[in-house]
């Protein structure tokens, strides 16, 4: 095994969900770890109750002569100080996703969810469906999951759930035996030359796959459809309107829970109920019970596991003030994910009175998808755009772009919308403070920092 070969570690950038995930898998192996990031992130209490080392700053002292293996965020640039000092000593370096798939090997089953959007949600749910069967996984998920305490869960020898994020073809250095795929949109522009770039690295990721592999697809994503010939592997189909392998039916939606049914390979498995709202989430759950059907979970005590399951942190997370106004938190920062969550938040609170709040994430990504954006946000709901949230090392737009551009053109498709704009998130957080008596439900979405907004809201001062 991997692991065996390894005595001691040092994480730099060990801060990332993948990073701070992975230094746990390794302490849980008894290696002594160590890790560093330039500064103080919301797991560093934890990683340090488990034994490891954490340091906030960089520099050469924290890379010992007796390492085994350096292991770097693709955040952290080859001239990193402890990069440096490592390749001095010859101290073995892998990127996070190398390292990752090394882990890979060493278990019957490496899954792998993939796509652009549901990674997290649909990585999170297995995990909890693996987890509550009697399979004991061992799980590494981009979002923190109440069932695990955190972003990562220890489990046994046999069954790893992982999710195998796209950016930089980074998926390419896993090695899953099945690869769970939800869909396949134009995002990470600033890496892809166009959607067609993105299609052809995710037809070599499932040409990998073995003839004793499995691929689990979405059988309703035209993309995801066109390239599930292209592996030599099993296949297993899940959708909606297509006729595939696994199939839910007769979806609706009673109070906060959606209804459904659900039929595996003809066979109607009855009547399933989850607390996650959307189409989308609906989705997510085929993916991840059509790769626990298939793995041997019975169908009643996957019934079970999707009915308690009630998200990822940051995933339509709701907290209920003690004056009655409702705070959702989200990640969504691609216009599907954020026009679906927008639909899922209407459908969930008819009648209720919503105020949307966006923070955009990334310039390249919201000058390249501006008219996406503009559609998924243009509607009834008033809405709030804080500033673009930059990200470290990939601000290399091809001009200037601000979330007031998205104003503009909201009011030009809909003169009617209430849109207001602000430079940070400070001010997005007074103005909805001043707004908040005249709404019932406020949904914040954004992969930056604007979660912090939705934390300060949640408790009335």
């Amino acid at each position: 095994m991997f692991v065996n070969t390894i005595n001691k570690a040092h994480f730099v950038g060990v801060g990332g969900s993948g990073m701070s995930a992975l230094a746990a898998l390794f302490a849980a192996r008894n290696i002594a770890v160590s890790g560093s990031d330039t500064v103080e992130f919301d797991a560093a209490s934890r990683l340090r109750a488990s034994g490891i080392t954490v340091s906030i700053g960089h520099i050469r002292e924290h890379v010992a002569n007796d390492l085994d293996l350096l292991v770097y965020s693709s955040a952290v640039p080859e001239d990193n100080i402890e990069r440096v000092a490592a390749r001095k000593q010859k101290i073995k370096e892998l990127s996070y996703t190398q390292a990752l798939g090394m882990v890979m090997r060493d278990y019957p089953w490496a899954i792998a969810v993939s796509g652009t959007n549901g990674k997290t949600t649909t990585t999170s749910l297995l995990g909890v469906i693996l987890a509550e069967t009697g399979m004991d996984p061992t799980v590494i998920v981009g979002g923190s999951v109440s069932a695990f305490g955190g972003n990562f869960r220890a489990g046994g020898d046999e069954t790893f759930v992982v999710e195998g994020c796209e950016y930089q073809r980074n998926m390419l250095s896993l090695v899953p035996n099945m690869i769970v795929l939800t869909n396949i949109e134009e995002d990470h522009l600033d890496y892809y030359h166009d959607i067609d770039d993105i299609i052809d690295a995710f037809t070599e990721y499932v040409g990998r796959l073995t003839k004793e592999g499995v691929l689990v697809y979405n059988a309703d994503d035209g993309n995801v459809a066109a390239i599930s010939h292209k592996s030599a592997a099993s296949v297993v189909s899940y959708g909606i309107v297509t006729d595939a392998d696994f199939v839910a039916k007769n979806i609706s939606m009673s109070g906060e829970t959606q209804t459904f049914s659900l039929v595996w390979r003809g066979n109607d498995l009855g009547t399933f109920r989850t607390p996650l709202p959307g189409r989308f989430n609906i989705y997510n759950i085929l993916a991840a019970s059509a790769v626990a059907l298939y793995l041997g979970v019975d169908a009643d005590a996957l019934r079970r596991a999707v009915a308690l399951f009630t998200g990822a942190g940051r995933r339509f997370e709701r907290h209920i003030r003690t004056d009655g106004k409702i705070i959702i938190s989200d990640y969504a920062h691609h216009p599907t994910a954020l026009a679906g969550t927008i639909e899922a938040a209407e459908s969930i609170y008819p009648g209720k009175r919503l105020l949307v709040v966006f923070q955009p994430h990334q310039k390249d990504r919201t000058i390249k998808l501006f008219d996406e954006f503009v559609t998924a946000i243009a509607g009834k709901n008033e809405t709030i755009l804080a500033e673009i949230y930059e990200v470290a090392g990939r601000n290399g737009a091809e001009k200037e772009i601000s979330s007031r551009d998205l104003v503009v053109a909201v009011k030009k498709r809909n003169s009617k919308q209430p849109i207001s704009y602000t430079t940070n998130i400070k001010e997005a957080a007074t103005m909805i403070t001043d707004k908040l008596d005249d709404f019932d439900v406020v949904l914040i979405m954004g992969a930056g920092d604007i979660y912090q907004v939705a934390q300060s809201l949640q408790v009335i001062v």
